[in-house]
């Protein structure tokens, strides 16, 4: 429960976009985010879960490829450096567009498996256990700059016994 007040928030809203890129803003200030979607964090989401999903796909293959070279194992090792796993759906489509649809049908599985996971560790503590993870790593970097600002200061040509 939060028992001092909340301090208003600044938003950089992006208002036009000019020929040359540059995008002009606006402040709004306050902590009204009923305008966010979060849509980007599931795009994210889903790319980190076929990375890992990869990750977890390559150790079922290495397992499972019983040839003497580990031929498909060392292929997907391959395929995985030439096309980025954290790309999400393209890598996916790339694998079955190489004939690899076994492996494709896996990562999907697999990301889709993990994601599951992962929702249900998220829905016990009801996301608090990702807050307060934040809250601490947000307080370690306010600690770490302030500490940083503190060294910083100029050193005064006069002790404070001198003034």
């Amino acid at each position: 429960m939060i028992t001092h007040p909340v301090k208003p928030v600044f938003l950089i809203k992006p208002v036009k976009k000019s020929k040359n890129r540059n995008i002009l803003t606006r402040c709004v200030s306050g902590n009204d985010y009923s305008e966010q979607t979060f849509d980007d964090v599931d795009t994210v989401l889903v790319k980190y879960f076929t990375f890992r999903s990869t990750q977890y796909t390559l150790s079922q293959v290495y397992e499972m490829d019983r040839s003497p070279m580990k031929s498909e194992f060392n292929w997907l090792c391959d395929f995985s450096n030439e096309h980025n796993p954290s790309s999400g759906d393209d890598f996916i489509e790339a694998l079955y567009e190489n004939g690899k649809s076994n492996i494709a049908s896996r990562v999907m599985e697999n990301r889709e498996g993990l994601l599951k996971r992962w929702l249900s560790q998220t829905s016990e503590t009801n996301g608090e256990k990702l807050g307060l993870k934040m809250h601490k790593k947000n307080m370690d970097i306010s600690r770490k700059m302030l500490m940083k600002s503190l060294e910083i200061t100029p050193e005064t040509s006069k002790s404070f016994d001198e003034v």
